[in-house]
């Protein structure tokens, strides 16, 4: 499950001729860290997107939802042959998925995953499928 911006991250750092080296010491970071992000093993913090979108001379949303290299855009982030979020999570494999992907919601909300029992784990995805879906309803244009 490929996300748009771990592509585009790819893309665009070969397109500069740059090995993840030289992005990690651009960056600050770790190659292997560079390499995770590219492989959608982690995810970087909103503020290092910001500062990768500053870095390529893309917007934040460009780099999020839009594959660069073949033109096509996502509400989700998620290319699209890909079905992120469930319409019903009742495996705690489709819920750790969901919350790897949304690391954002578990840190932020200051939720220890490790400290949910499985049960809590399918729960909590859900509530973040269920977010995500609401706001997408909201806001998609």
């Amino acid at each position: 499950m490929a996300t748009i911006f771990s592509k585009n991250l790819r893309f665009l750092r070969k397109q500069k001729g740059w090995g993840q080296d030289e992005l990690a010491k651009r960056t600050n970071r770790s190659q292997p860290t560079i390499q995770l992000w590219e492989s959608d093993k982690r995810s970087p913090t909103m503020e290092m997107v910001t500062e990768l979108a500053d870095i390529f001379n893309v917007d934040v949303n460009t780099l999020i939802y839009k594959d660069i290299e073949s033109g096509n855009c996502s509400k989700n982030g998620y290319t699209a042959d890909n079905n992120l979020i469930p319409s019903d999570i009742t495996s705690l494999e489709e819920a750790m998925q969901v919350i790897v992907n949304n690391p954002s919601v578990a840190f932020y909300g200051g939720y220890d995953i490790n400290k949910l029992s499985d049960e809590e784990k399918i729960e909590f995805a859900n509530w973040i499928a269920d977010s995500i879906k609401l706001y997408a309803r909201k806001f998609g244009k």
